[in-house]
């Protein structure tokens, strides 16, 4: 059983208490993962705003950005303003699309010394503009898609050589907003959903704000759970070292709804000729 394991990092709660949590975690279970940053403002409701946590992610996430560094994790961009983007990147042209990523990419390396190693959309929302740009950002790979196997994409007639390694495994809040496990023992749910063979193996994304805080005792399970079936956790690159891009298939993105999560978010879909 192999798992990737990625955290998307989208509001300075995540940045400041969520990562240092998960690096403590990882730290223990001597585990390498993938950490996507937000660069904008932070996701974060109205209430918490005023409690200083809707800050720039460049400044409050610099600490994070480097300490996961430093620990031998990789680290990766996930856009601009992670509500922003959940609500218009979809549909964004291909200058506002531009525009964020010099923004977003510039303010990444300021905050942590170097250029982001992999992009992975906030939310799981994409536009051709996006696909078409990565290759040309120096990325080889990105996780901006929900899926079955890692595949090139193509989106509106835009193919992208830039690898797509989809999220394949549920999150767990996802699985709880459906009912299927309860907070006690979704760690078992998803270990039972993990075991279905996947070609690359699976690859799992949570939250530095969810999965490193409130959840981070069943996070801790599922590691654990997961390392001990003869398998292995290991960070987004290592899928990408592991699989020949030029053999890969291409696939069209589509839209789809997930169970337990609102709107529609970017899918591998159908396979379709080189």
């Amino acid at each position: 059983m192999r798992v990737a394991l990625s955290f998307a990092v989208l509001d300075c709660t995540g940045a400041r208490d969520g990562v240092p949590a998960l690096l403590r975690l990882l730290d223990t279970y001597q585990l390498r993962a993938s950490f996507a940053f937000v660069m904008g403002a932070g996701e974060s409701p109205w209430w918490r705003r005023g409690l200083g946590f809707g800050r720039s992610m460049q400044v409050c996430a610099a600490p994070a950005m480097r300490a996961a560094l430093d620990a031998g994790h990789e680290v990766g961009l996930a856009g601009l303003d992670a509500g922003r983007w959940r609500r218009e990147a979809a549909f964004a042209d291909a200058g506002r699309t531009a525009a964020d990523l010099d923004k977003a990419c510039a303010a990444f390396e300021d905050a942590s010394g170097r250029p982001p190693l992999f992009f992975a959309a906030a939310h799981w929302q994409v536009n051709p503009h996006l696909l078409a740009a990565q290759v040309g950002r120096g990325w080889a790979w990105a996780s901006d898609t929900r899926g079955r196997h890692p595949f090139l994409p193509q989106l509106q007639g835009e193919r992208s050589g830039c690898v797509q390694i989809p999220t394949t495994l549920p999150t767990m809040d996802e699985v709880l907003a459906t009912g299927a496990a309860k907070a006690a023992d979704v760690h078992e749910y998803l270990y039972a959903e993990s075991r279905h063979v996947r070609p690359a193996g699976h690859v799992y994304c949570g939250r530095a704000d969810r999965e490193g805080l409130e959840l981070l005792p069943q996070m801790e399970k599922l590691l654990v759970m997961w390392k001990g079936y003869e398998g292995s956790v290991r960070p987004l690159g290592q899928v990408f070292a592991e699989i020949e891009p030029d053999r890969l298939p291409v696939h069209q993105v589509g839209w789809d709804r997930v169970p337990g999560r609102d709107g529609y978010v970017a899918m591998q879909s159908v396979e379709i000729p080189k």
